[in-house]
């Protein structure tokens, strides 16, 4: 199953559909009133979608069938990419508002933490490599991919493009994929920031999220 966000003026939907795109379904009916969706991330093994509501200012939780909505975390100025470790129970999310920062709380909500809060301007995507311990993310005002410890420590500037507006990523074992707005495609680095190259044609419009999937490898 994919889930995907539809954002209108002033609020949002989140729908499924099957690997070839058919059988769209709107499966957040529930959302709060003034939803904006950006983020999702799906752990399947505890039957939880979360969201990013930039509109309500939090992070949201509910079943992938829409039912059972809970608010995580409030006071979230923009909050935009999300990521999951499914493992520990962890939901990691960046926040482009006043004071940008990436932070992460329990399942629960409990735990809530500011793992960076320097060095920000507009930080977008996030993905985790959980068995590395390492967050990759992108930031579309400082225009790096950058990467440190979940814990924040150890951070570094993996690969600057000053002419970009970097939005989404995602990992392989071996890649970065990332969105670029200012090329209208999909961009790919070696996972230490090397050999940047184009993946697939510049077609493209704004891409936001990304997923990548590979079956010998687990985020």
């Amino acid at each position: 199953m994919i889930y995907f966000s539809e954002v209108y003026t002033g609020s949002s939907e989140i729908r499924s559909s099957n690997h070839r795109g058919s059988d769209i379904r709107t499966v957040g009916n529930s959302l709060i009133v003034g939803a904006v969706v950006d983020g999702l991330a799906v752990d399947k093994s505890r039957n939880l979608l979360f969201y990013t509501d930039a509109g309500n200012k939090r992070i949201v939780a509910m079943a992938p069938d829409g039912t059972g909505l809970r608010v995580v975390a409030t006071n979230v100025d923009q909050p935009r990419g999300l990521a999951l470790d499914k493992k520990a129970g962890v939901v990691y999310w960046t926040d482009w508002g006043v004071t940008p920062k990436i932070e992460k709380a329990n399942y629960d909500g409990t735990n809530r933490q500011t793992i960076t809060s320097t060095g920000l301007k507009y930080p977008n995507g996030i993905a985790l490599d959980v068995a590395a311990g390492l967050l990759y993310f992108c930031d579309g005002g400082t225009q790096t991919i950058e990467v440190m410890n979940t814990d924040g420590s150890n951070r570094k500037v993996l690969y600057t493009d000053f002419g970009s507006h970097f939005f989404g990523i995602t990992l392989t074992s071996k890649y970065i994929f990332y969105s670029d707005w200012n090329k209208f495609g999909i961009m790919r680095l070696n996972r230490d920031g090397t050999n940047q190259t184009p993946a697939g044609p510049e077609s493209f419009r704004k891409i936001n999220g990304l997923y990548a999937y590979e079956s010998s490898y687990t985020q």
